[in-house]
């Protein structure tokens, strides 16, 4: 049985990295659930909006790509899901 846990995030803003699947999706839920506010990131824009639309509203999603290329390792294209 799970017990219920009260983390006092009530309105709390999060960012949640890493938020499109496995562990990252699994925390986003649970932060959702205590009732944050979430960013959600990730590589994986489908899956990402897939998320951010079972969350109801409860956080929106960004979508970065990073180069590996050493002259733009720090330039990010994001656009929300």
């Amino acid at each position: 049985a799970e017990a219920d846990v009260n983390l006092g995030l009530q309105g709390r803003k999060v960012v949640v990295t890493g938020a499109s699947r496995g562990i990252g999706a699994a925390v986003a839920r649970a932060f959702a659930d205590e009732g944050a506010e979430l960013a959600l990131v990730a590589r994986s824009h489908d899956t990402l909006a897939a998320l951010a639309r079972e969350l109801g509203g409860r956080g929106f999603a960004e979508f970065a790509e990073f180069s590996a290329e050493p002259a733009t390792a720090f330039r990010a294209r994001s656009r929300r899901a």
